[in-house]
């Protein structure tokens, strides 16, 4: 079934067979042959707290920013990680890391945020590293506000952009997530200098 592949694909976890042990035990899982039971371990996601993740295209380049300094933007990932990567390689490649890397770790004392993949050391580069890649293979000029530059590269605002370098055992581990782990399944593309770059080098 077409659909089911789709939702496997999105949500690998589903077909995980040691899934439910994370939220029942045994013997919760035992008395719910004939009857439903609460999670004994932990309780399950929430669907309705779930939200989307953005890179807030209401918002213009520098609003953005502002928004994110003063802490009221409620939806964060991936996508706002690549939003907030471009913004900053306008600096260059080096200072962008550090400004990316130091934002990550405010937000991970942040009640709400620490658990989310904008909180994330590994995808933080790897996002970073994805957009630059982009910028250098296709000359593209940084003055361009985001909104141009996801248009035109869609994949990068894609939450699941990693799959295709990272496992999920491996990117959703504490030490991907507190530090960087290199990818396990493909190694990510170079990013060649050309004299073509757009980008300060230092």
């Amino acid at each position: 079934d077409a659909q089911f592949s789709a939702l496997a694909s999105a949500c690998p976890e589903i077909l995980d067979e040691n899934c439910l042990s994370k939220y029942y035990s045994k013997q919760a899982l035992a008395n719910g042959v004939d009857m439903f039971v609460v999670p004994d371990l932990q309780p399950l996601p929430s669907v309705i707290g779930l939200k989307s993740q953005t890179w807030h295209p209401e918002l213009e380049d520098d609003t953005f920013l502002k928004f994110l300094q003063v802490g009221s933007l409620t939806s964060l990932g991936t996508a706002s990680l690549a939003r907030l990567s471009y913004l900053y390689l306008r600096e260059g490649r080096r200072p962008a890391i550090v400004r990316l890397l130091a934002e990550v770790e405010k937000m991970r004392e942040c009640p709400g945020i620490s658990a989310s993949d904008f909180a994330h050391e590994t995808l933080a580069y790897l996002t970073l590293h994805m957009v630059h890649h982009c910028i250098v293979r296709t000359a593209w000029s940084c003055a361009e506000p985001f909104a141009s530059f996801a248009k035109s590269f869609k994949h990068i605002v894609d939450p699941f952009l990693y799959r295709a370098y990272y496992s999920e055992s491996l990117i959703r581990s504490e030490a991907a997530r507190t530090g960087l782990v290199f990818p396990d399944l493909c190694q990510l593309p170079d990013v060649v200098a050309t004299n073509r770059h757009k980008l300060p080098t230092y």
